[in-house]
């Protein structure tokens, strides 16, 4: 066997492969169809938001506990 033959090979082998898996899935869920608008309403997508998001406990509460002054402890 050839190099050019072992490669046409295996490209038929995976090719055969997904074509079988395809078929398996198809068999179980069935074809892929569109959204209706009823269900392409519901999909919520976000904007790009052009306001600060505002810092997380992890800036601004986590380390508070640091900030003791000593000359009243």
């Amino acid at each position: 066997m050839t190099m050019k033959e072992l490669i046409a090979y295996s490209e038929n082998k995976r090719k055969q492969k997904c074509l079988q898996h395809h078929k398996a899935v198809v068999a179980i869920h069935g074809n892929c169809k569109p959204f209706t608008q009823k269900q392409y309403d519901q999909v919520a997508t976000k904007q790009k938001a052009s306001f600060t998001k505002g810092k997380g406990f992890a800036f601004k509460g986590l380390w508070n506990h640091n900030n003791i002054n000593l000359k009243t402890v």
